[in-house]
Order: C-alpha cells, then sequence, then structure tokens
C-alpha cells in the first residue's frame, strides 16, 4: 500500500512540473502594435497601392494592403516573446517582394500602440522601385516627356502649369471614423468633431496632412508637431500660437492630444495654410478638402 502511494505521488509530481515547464514555455499573445506611415520609392513618389509585410526574425507576422502611398491601422501580432525585436518590413508590388527601409531604422515590436506621446507609431516606407505604379504628381511633367511613361500618364506631362494635373481629394464625416483618400477607403481610429467651445471642426492631423502630400514630424521633448509642404506649419499641442514659416500666428482653436494618441487640429487651419479648399455639407456633415 505504502508503495503505491510513493508511486501515485511520484507521478503526480512529474504531471505538475511537466505543466509548469509548458507554462514557461507557452507566451501570451497581447495588444498589437499599430503602425501607419507612407509608402514611396527612393526618388520619394508614392507607390500607388501594394501589400506591406512585417516580420520578426525573418516570420511573417502580418500583412496590410495600402493605396495612394499610405498606410494606416496596419496591427502587427505577436507574442511577448517578441517584445522589443526588431521588426521589418517588404512591400509587394505586383507580385514581387521587396525589402523596405524603414524611419526611422530601427523599430522595435512592442504590444500596444504607444510611441513618445503619440499612440500609433509613425512609419515611413521606402522601396527600391522604378516601375509605373506610382502615383502621378506635378513634378513628374517638369522631367518627363509627354510619352515617356506610356498613355496612361500623358494627361499628366503636358506641361508644369497645368494645375489639372493632380488633385488630391479627402473626404471625412463629423462623428464617423470612415473617411477617403481620392474615392480610396479608410478607416480612422477617431473621428472628426466639433470643438463647441472654439465652433471649429477638429480632424486628425497625420491623417489630412499626409493624405495632401505633406510631411509631418512629431517633436516628444516640446510636445510640438511640424508640418513641412510649401510651407512649414508649427504647432504646440493645447496652445493657439502657431508658426507658419516662421511667423507667429494665432489659432481660434488649440491643437489637442486626444486620449486615443491622435492630435487633432482645426480644419481649415491647417488644410488652407498647405493650399487646400474646403467644403462643408451641413445636410450630411461632410468634410471635402481638395487640393
Amino acid at each position: 500500500m505504502r508503495k503505491t502511494m510513493i508511486v501515485i505521488t511520484m507521478l503526480v509530481c512529474v504531471m505538475f512540473l511537466g505543466s509548469v515547464s509548458y507554462a514557461a514555455q507557452s507566451f501570451p499573445q497581447g495588444p498589437p502594435a499599430v503602425y501607419e506611415g507612407t509608402v514611396k520609392t527612393s526618388n520619394g513618389e508614392s507607390i500607388k497601392s501594394g501589400t506591406i509585410k512585417a516580420y520578426v526574425e525573418n516570420e511573417l507576422k502580418a500583412e496590410k494592403e495600402f493605396t495612394d502611398g499610405l498606410y494606416i491601422n496596419f496591427t502587427v501580432q505577436c507574442d511577448q516573446s517578441d517584445l522589443n525585436k526588431p521588426v521589418t518590413f517588404k512591400v509587394t508590388i505586383d507580385e514581387k517582394d521587396y525589402q523596405a527601409v524603414s524611419d526611422p531604422n530601427s523599430v522595435s515590436w512592442t504590444p500596444g500602440a504607444v510611441s513618445d506621446g503619440e499612440s500609433v507609431p509613425y512609419v515611413n516606407l521606402t522601396v527600391d522601385y522604378s516601375g509605373d505604379a506610382v502615383v502621378d504628381d506635378q513634378d513628374e511633367s517638369n522631367d518627363q516627356s509627354a510619352g515617356g511613361r506610356g498613355d496612361n500618364n500623358s494627361e499628366d506631362n503636358n506641361s508644369a502649369s497645368d494645375e489639372t494635373v493632380v488633385e488630391k481629394v479627402i473626404k471625412l464625416t463629423i462623428g464617423k471614423v470612415e473617411g477617403s483618400v481620392d474615392d480610396s477607403p479608410y478607416t480612422l481610429d477617431s473621428e472628426p468633431y466639433i470643438n463647441t467651445e472654439a465652433q471649429r471642426t477638429m480632424v486628425p492631423l497625420r491623417f489630412v496632412s499626409e493624405g495632401l502630400g505633406a510631411e509631418v514630424e512629431w517633436m516628444a521633448e516640446t510636445r510640438q508637431v511640424v508640418i513641412k509642404d510649401s510651407k512649414t506649419i508649427t504647432l504646440t499641442i493645447d496652445s493657439v500660437e502657431a508658426l507658419i514659416d516662421g511667423t507667429n500666428v494665432t489659432m481660434d482653436s488649440a491643437p489637442v492630444l486626444e486620449e486615443t494618441g491622435r492630435t487633432f487640429v482645426p480644419l481649415r487651419f491647417v488644410s488652407e495654410t498647405l493650399g487646400a479648399q474646403v467644403d462643408y455639407d451641413g445636410a450630411i456633415k461632410g468634410i471635402t478638402i481638395t487640393r
């Protein structure tokens, strides 16, 4: 009887230790990392469409389609064993994979969506690509011949003064996360809203600025955002004071860092400073930004 009890006790211990060992090797998944940014060629041209792929230690972790050189809400799910490991990216264009160079050049997988005071890390991707799958812009008319890139692009090469070569159109709706850039649908993680105190429409800074072709830089130390295009705009969170090409201006409403980590800015101030036209349809609360 005693021997039987000893054997049973030993078996229980073995089973317990085995379960502990298994649990120690299991790494539960946490919240995913979330990225957004632009996809361009080494010449700075936005790529029309493709698929972004994220890797950790050469293992494919996630992929997402993009259009018009812009991607948002790219979620990369890993487990805790991948914490702080480097994330690398590839871009698939016309069924061919291209290694992407990221900016910042060092991206580590961190669960959740936190980066320097903004909830979504902004990662620009550059690929060594020279094919036709790029977004046409006004600069192409300066260095392309009339037929230089084929019939599909011939109307974009008539002259540098042709103001109809490019028209960026962003559509948003107050209170809704659905939006579009040049008719390509996007789902935002925070909807535009009305600042009732200042009676100003507030929109997500990065989405609008990048949709219009500007570059956006977040400066965590000073809680400032710098928007670079034909003009340089410097905004400070919670301050109505701004700089346009170094000149002080005062806004009606201050930029706000929402709980989601998104920076929201007054619609007309940013859009019109970047040379865009803003139209509002009160019946549907629709916003159209055209440049």
